[in-house]
């Protein structure tokens, strides 16, 4: 009779453990519903749609006294053809407003690379470029930023590309 009691006791307990974890999964498929959406970079180039599929990556740092916050992000394969986009922001002293210009004083800097064979360079040192860039969120460790942008970028081929409804998000 006892070992039928203990017996009966664990099939119990493994049932009322069992339980526990289902729960367990169902909190664990609730939190994960409500988690924050994840990394993105994305923007219209001329109206067109264009979003960063890999490398998605930002951060905050502060060498020496001059704040940076850079931000890129890649679409496409990993070869010649590689469409990259990145933010240098220099002289940031948190949530704000800052203006990119071509030859700037702070040398900021935005270069969007490969959007086709024949536009291959828009913006960055040489070219022009006239980018605004608003830094909702800026934080170093673990660094967080959220950021939107819009303007213009001339290209290689004399053409000038229309930025609008530019949008970054990076949590660490």
């Amino acid at each position: 009779m006892r070992l039928l009691a203990f017996g009966l006791t664990l099939a119990a307990l493994a049932g009322c453990s069992s339980g526990q974890a289902d729960s367990a999964k169902i909190n664990e498929s609730r939190a994960t519903r409500a988690a924050p959406p994840s990394n993105l970079l994305r923007m219209k180039i001329d109206g067109v749609e264009w979003q960063a599929d890999h490398d998605i990556w930002g951060t905050s740092v502060v060498p020496g006294s001059a704040h940076a916050v850079l931000i890129s992000g890649s679409k496409g394969p990993k070869d010649a053809n590689e469409q990259t986009f990145n933010i240098n922001l220099y002289s940031v002293n948190g949530p704000g407003t800052y203006p990119i210009v071509k030859d700037n004083p702070q040398a900021s800097v935005v270069q969007l690379a490969n959007l086709s064979p024949q536009r291959f360079l828009a913006g960055g040192l040489v070219l022009n470029q006239n980018l605004v860039v608003e830094l909702v969120r800026v934080q170093s460790s673990p660094v967080s930023i959220e950021a939107h942008f819009h303007g213009t970028l001339s290209a290689n081929d004399d053409s000038i590309l229309q930025i609008e409804d530019g949008e970054f998000r990076y949590s660490e």
